[in-house]
């Protein structure tokens, strides 16, 4: 009964323990970095990865969220520190400047953003598996990204700046791109709306822009709030989109678990109650129709019985790496059996009075 009991609980602890996400030191130079990486919770063959680009406050609360249940989707992920150590911003104004310095030395942005992805790389991710994803600030990175050609599978914009300098020329762009904006963010002109797709086209991108209806700016993110009149609110949708593009560009990923780990709980609850109250009750004579017997190798040999039901009166067949075999008697069956064992000793009783007489 105790090794059932350590059996449950480390199952069940084993189906409740998530990947940590954890610091991860490199540097740019002499400029040290600190990102954060997890690793997925299930491993894949394909070993997809995302790469996160933070907001213009750097790696928050909200982008280590999205990390979590990202490795619960199955991916490997790593957080990118754009602005390095002694460089993070206090409070809008330093953030303000400090994106702005980025924005305009693209250059510079870039290679932050190819250092974040051979940091993934290390971590698990494939090389060819791997898609980048940004939120305001880090937006604008994904897309410089796209811009840079870096080796990624596509680039995921989240209500994030579209603008580039003009002189910069429209390159061609191999990464698909995604772009999530709020169709009522007052922080993103129409103008460089229109400059972005002209630019998409001209460089002949497979590319796809997303308007959400009464959505402002910051709208991923739930602390950002409903109310449309601030300029950021949040909007659930826009997840479900990226996780679409993940599913179609980052093979074999999936997140559905065999049958076999949902059930193979119930089963051991099962067999946990039914030995508990076999050790309770071990001289109980009756089955009712409810209750259910396991018959072992061992059972038979102890009693000499060997019960077959033809046909089972419920059987389940469960499939996985290590099957499980359960035997289900029927209670009629058992009932055969017990109503022949009395029977034989009646006879047995029987023939004594008349050797007795």
């Amino acid at each position: 009964m105790k090794n059932l009991i350590l059996i449950l609980v480390t199952f069940f602890t084993l189906q409740n323990t998530h990947a940590q996400l954890k610091p991860v030191p490199y540097s740019d130079g002499n400029q040290k970095l600190n990102g954060f990486g997890i690793a997925a919770q299930k491993s894949l063959k394909s070993k997809p990865g995302v790469l996160i680009l933070p907001a213009w406050k750097g790696i928050d609360s909200h982008s280590k969220d999205v990390a979590q249940q990202l490795s619960e989707l199955n991916y490997t992920v790593f957080i990118a520190d754009i602005y390095g150590e002694g460089n993070y911003p206090k409070n809008p104004q330093e953030a303000s400047e400090q994106s702005g310095y980025y924005k305009t030395n693209f250059n510079e942005y870039q290679n932050r953003i190819q250092l974040a992805l051979n940091e993934l790389i290390k971590s698990g991710a494939h090389a060819d598996n791997i898609v980048i994803i940004g939120y305001c600030f880090g937006g604008t990175g994904a897309l410089e990204a796209a811009r840079g050609n870096l080796k990624t599978q596509g680039v995921v914009s989240f209500h994030g700046g579209l603008g580039k300098d003009a002189k910069r020329p429209n390159n061609a762009i191999s990464p698909k791109v995604l772009i999530l904006h709020g169709a009522d963010d007052p922080y993103v002109s129409q103008e460089s709306i229109t400059q972005f797709q002209n630019e998409m086209r001209e460089g002949k991108a497979d590319w796809q822009m997303i308007y959400y209806a009464n959505a402002v700016h910051a709208f991923t993110e739930i602390s950002a709030g409903n109310d449309n009149s601030k300029g950021a609110a949040y909007n659930e949708k826009a997840w479900e989109k990226m996780e679409l593009l993940l599913d179609k560009h980052l093979p074999e990923k999936k997140k559905k678990r065999r049958f076999i780990f949902l059930l193979f709980p119930l089963v051991l609850t099962g067999l946990g109650i039914l030995f508990f109250f076999r050790q309770q009750n071990p001289e109980q004579p009756a089955i009712s129709d409810k209750q259910i017997t396991v018959t072992t190798d061992k059972t038979k040999k102890e009693t000499g019985v060997n019960v077959k039901t033809e046909p089972p009166a419920r059987q389940t067949q469960i499939e996985s790496e290590s099957p499980v075999d359960f035997n289900l008697k029927s209670s009629s069956t058992l009932d055969k059996v017990s109503s022949h064992n009395d029977n034989q000793d009646v006879l047995k009783k029987s023939n004594q009075r008349t050797a007795e007489g």
